[in-house]
């Protein structure tokens, strides 16, 4: 059976590919990053840890590829890392390289960072005024300013729920959602400022004045939907998807976003409504699984200024825009249509039909002024035909 670049077919296979794909790409963005870019102070330890990531992937390829596809080390090497950037990326891969003892001997972050924190751990340091950071095989070294030099066992670190002390503060800032996933109580992507939607200003971390636990009810309320309509799709999810960063709270209106090089990250608000925060999460999702796609192969040849109508933007959009808006809701319409069929208490046959109403727009834009490379193409492919299987 032909694997779908839309909607899964038979298993979830071709998500799990996207998650080794993107992660290799990370890896190979931060290997061939120039040391002579990087301040004097940073290159010596950037070639430690680019030959300590090497070797340890040669040894346990899957660790290391779950550690560098986190976004918090993700979004910093897929920018071109800057000075900053670039230190906190050394940090990050050593903080997580000693907890999985991948280290081959020590790694040293030679200035100040404010701090790490790996979602993977479930983890959050941040020193107490200027201090370096080294890393061995399960221990943290911290080397602060005109004090003693300290060595702390990560797994006593992480065996805490809080620590605060002289040298350092402490937290375990992702809350597990459903076993698989996380909602972020930290954010520090350097992009959560950005914002491409006129409707917007950036997706930066609020919890809207609601408890965490009312988060994490309503998205595993949510994704219970999703596994409703589609098993396959939330089975995808698990490979790819990766955790949640709340951006407020409003009973009417919601928002969501994900940025190209945070993929499996889901920005979205907190809605009463599951079916709302269940759309949110496939369509985010779908973005997620776009972004993984783009990080391998180019989908389209339409130069990037090109403007056109978007099915679900008020605003003129590149025609990538409009792939990716199609690409989400195209499987937002067969989530919907499979819960029409079930008659399931949360179907909403008019919110079913102005969906397939906007894909069928989106993809007569796209019929009319795509140039696809060949993976584009198939992917075009793909969305009619799941599109047609939606709407019949």
């Amino acid at each position: 059976m032909k694997r779908s670049l839309v909607l899964p077919r038979g298993d979830a296979s071709a998500a799990a590919d996207l998650a080794v794909a993107h992660a290799r790409a990370v890896l190979d963005r931060i290997c061939a990053t120039e040391p002579q870019r990087l301040p004097p102070g940073l290159r010596a330890p950037w070639v430690r840890m680019v030959g300590l990531l090497r070797g340890a992937h040669t040894r346990r390829p899957e660790e290391v590829e779950r550690i560098v596809r986190q976004p918090s080390i993700a979004t910093r090497a897929l920018l071109q890392p800057h000075p900053t950037h670039a230190a906190e990326i050394v940090a990050l891969v050593g903080l997580d390289l000693a907890a999985a003892r991948l280290l081959d001997g020590s790694l040293d972050v030679p200035c100040d960072v404010d701090g790490v924190a790996s979602s993977r751990l479930n983890l959050r340091i941040e020193p107490k005024g200027p201090t370096a950071l080294g890393f061995s095989d399960g221990l943290l070294h911290l080397r602060p300013r005109g004090r003693v030099e300290r060595a702390l066992p990560l797994d006593d670190i992480a065996a805490l729920g809080a620590i605060d002390d002289a040298y350092l503060r402490g937290d375990r800032p992702f809350r597990p959602v459903a076993g698989r996933w996380f909602l972020a109580l930290h954010d520090d992507n350097p992009l959560a400022g950005v914002e491409a939607h006129p409707h917007k200003s950036g997706s930066h971390l609020d919890l809207g004045g609601q408890p965490p636990q009312r988060w994490i009810a309503a998205l595993e309320d949510a994704l219970e939907l999703v596994d409703a309509a589609s098993p396959l799709l939330r089975d995808e999810m698990a490979e790819l998807l990766q955790g949640f960063v709340p951006v407020g709270y409003d009973a009417q209106r919601h928002v969501s976003a994900s940025y190209r090089e945070a993929v499996g990250l889901v920005y979205l608000s907190l809605h009463p409504q599951r079916l709302t925060m269940a759309e949110a999460i496939v369509h985010e999702f779908q973005h997620s699984k776009m972004n993984a796609l783009l990080a391998r192969d180019p989908l389209l040849e339409n130069h990037p200024d090109e403007s056109y109508p978007s099915p679900v933007r008020p605003d003129p959009r590149p025609l990538l825009g409009v792939l990716l808006a199609v690409h989400a809701f195209v499987a937002v319409a067969a989530v919907h249509r499979r819960l029409i069929e079930e008659r399931h208490r949360d179907a909403s046959e008019p919110r079913f039909e102005e969906i397939v109403a906007k894909n069928r727009d989106g993809l007569s834009t796209l019929r009319r002024h795509a140039r696809p490379t060949p993976l584009g193409r198939r992917l075009i492919e793909d969305l009619e035909s799941a599109h047609a299987e939606a709407s019949a």
